[in-house]
């Protein structure tokens, strides 16, 4: 879990950290400074978490090949569509929508590999906040909007998702039937 639930915070880090650019100066050092705290009180709790449940765990499951080709295909994904966004269209706006609905798809994936439905809620929500930014850009809305939205409206999906992992982690870590955590690396 701390591995998955890493992983998940700080790419809602970047998003939130990354897409507060276009923000006023105030705004953005108040979305900036709050992502940083959200992210460090995270980090903090899912480190004390693993470390207890590390205490009853025997042996944890590594990342497999099909993580690694999952992986690949996104970057793949990522890179091909900003090829395309950037270099052929030059929507440059469409570049976080793109990556949100390429991170959020990725999830889905995970589903079945490692057996946890939450990644499809997780999926569903990320995926949703990248189509809104292309629904946005539609519609004439600005860069910036476009950029809370498919960007910072990713990070806070990912800040919870990672605060539901620790949830989890902890119900795991005092034994509560039926807990698991939002992570295949580490479950």
């Amino acid at each position: 879990m701390k591995a998955g639930g890493l992983v998940v915070l700080t790419f809602g880090f970047i998003f939130v950290e990354a897409d507060a650019a276009g923000l006023h100066s105030g705004q953005q050092g108040v979305v900036r400074g709050a992502g940083f705290i959200v992210a460090l009180a995270l980090f903090a709790a899912i480190n004390r978490a693993a470390r207890a449940a590390a205490r009853d765990t025997a042996r944890r499951p590594r990342l497999g090949w099909q993580y690694w080709m999952i992986v690949a295909a996104e970057v793949v994904a990522l890179l091909a569509g900003l090829v395309v966004i950037n270099g052929v269209a030059r929507a440059h706006e469409l570049t976080v929508p793109w990556i949100a609905a390429v991170v959020g798809v990725h999830f889905f994936a995970f589903v079945r590999m490692w057996q946890n439905r939450a990644y499809a809620v997780l999926g569903v929500v990320v995926t949703a906040l990248g189509v809104a930014g292309f629904v946005l850009y539609a519609d004439g809305a600005s860069a910036v909007t476009i950029r809370v939205v498919s960007g910072i409206g990713s990070g806070v999906a990912l800040y919870l998702a990672a605060a539901y992992a620790l949830v989890r982690l902890r119900r795991s870590a005092m034994g509560t039937p039926g807990s698991r955590p939002l992570a295949g690396a580490d479950r």
